[in-house]
């Protein structure tokens, strides 16, 4: 099991991260809107990931909501990084 991916600066998108991780740093990928809703769906179905680290994407105010929303149902997520929403 994959206990760290750091995807720094990639353009992976979220979909093609498969395997299960406990900490996922997604920053400096320029995550639109549509990157912030599927990884939104995947913290709604997640069960181990503890930390995620956004820094550096331009998620704007309905990222921002979208995400706030996914962590009030979200209870495994307890470290959250992200420098510009």
């Amino acid at each position: 099991m994959i206990i760290s991916l750091d995807i720094y600066q990639t353009e992976l998108t979220f979909e093609e991260v498969k395997a299960l991780v406990n900490v996922l740093y997604l920053s400096y990928n320029q995550l639109s809107f549509e990157g912030v809703k599927t990884l939104v769906e995947a913290l709604h179905k997640n069960i181990t990931l503890t930390c995620l680290n956004i820094n550096g994407n331009k998620l704007g105010i309905k990222g921002s909501k979208a995400l706030a929303e996914a962590f009030c149902r979200n209870t495994t997520l307890t470290s959250f990084k992200s420098s510009s929403l």
